[in-house]
């Protein structure tokens, strides 16, 4: 679907799950470039995407990755199969994870769970050469656009958004919390090894310093109201990590308070099984706030006394 006439949002359809996991395409006098690629399982569907949309081999002059985890870079060394000419862009913290990307594959396996069914799919090591390294403030050329990266460190420490001042429009990667449409509540991106919030916390705040219309986020869609889902931001992040906290001094296991989390986010969203988007009620609450929670837990467990 094109949000206007340089923005396009592709729905990966990763599971068949729609609005679950986002790319976007960003067009000017024919150049294009894909923000995030979705996992190795749904570069077909991209493709076919590009395909729909006229996309020829030579016009896709960037795959920008906002960080290197398989929901966002899984695709990127598939689609060099045929978009040879493309310039994957990454920061240096993220080539790594883009030469050898099983490193993530098998990271990812192991924070799912070996019991969770729906297939990564491939990947495919991207060349060093097909490499475009970004830092923070660099610019790229997209016909009449400019494509600014901002370093939003946090999430990952190779994290990045991107930043359109023509239209005061940032993609945001998962700087920011997740919002499924249908269920009405954030939830923080946190994931293994580490999730800082007081990281996670500035980097939200260089993004209000920009002058912002609206945000597009991975998880799900368009934001039209930055500054107030920004704000909500910075509370959320913090009341989880403040939460998971106190109810593990508690005496609470990890599994008491995942469970916790879940059912304060179903009352919160005002939400029931039946009403719930199926994503969120097969995937998010049963994994995602799982991993959550273990972000967190990776991050601060050191803060607790021995006997906890």
């Amino acid at each position: 679907m094109w949000l206007d006439e340089n923005i396009y949002i592709l729905d990966t359809k990763w599971g068949g799950y729609r609005e679950a996991i986002a790319s976007y395409l960003v067009r000017s006098n024919d150049e294009y470039a894909l923000i995030d690629t979705g996992y190795g399982a749904t570069t077909n569907e991209i493709i076919r995407q590009l395909d729909q949309l006229g996309v020829g081999e030579r016009q896709l002059k960037y795959i920008i990755l906002t960080h290197t985890h398989l929901d966002h870079m899984g695709g990127a060394g598939l689609l060099l199969d045929k978009y040879s000419e493309a310039r994957v862009v990454t920061t240096e913290a993220g080539i790594l994870n883009l030469i050898r990307p099983l490193r993530m594959y098998y990271g990812a396996k192991m924070v799912f769970g070996e019991d969770f069914n729906i297939d990564f799919g491939k990947v495919k090591d991207v060349p060093k050469e097909s490499m475009y390294i970004v830092e923070d403030g660099d610019e790229l050329k997209l016909g009449d656009l400019t494509l600014r990266m901002v370093e939003t460190p946090g999430h990952t420490r190779d994290h990045i958004s991107i930043y359109i001042p023509e239209n005061k429009t940032l993609i945001t990667g998962d700087a920011v919390c997740n919002k499924y449409p249908g269920f009405d509540v954030l939830i923080p991106p946190a994931s293994p090894p580490l999730y800082p919030v007081s990281v996670v916390t500035e980097s939200i705040n260089k993004i209000r310093r920009l002058k912002l219309d609206r945000l597009l986020i991975p998880h799900f869609g368009e934001v039209t109201q930055p500054e107030e889902f920004l704000e909500e931001n910075i509370r959320v992040v913090s009341e989880w990590k403040d939460y998971i906290i106190n109810n593990l001094m508690k005496g609470h296991d990890y599994h008491q308070l995942v469970d916790m989390i879940k059912y304060k986010l179903i009352r919160e969203a005002k939400s029931t099984p039946d009403t719930m988007p199926k994503y969120v009620k097969e995937v998010v609450l049963p994994t995602l706030i799982r991993i959550s929670v273990l972000g967190y837990m990776a991050t601060y467990i050191n803060r607790f006394p021995p006997e906890t």
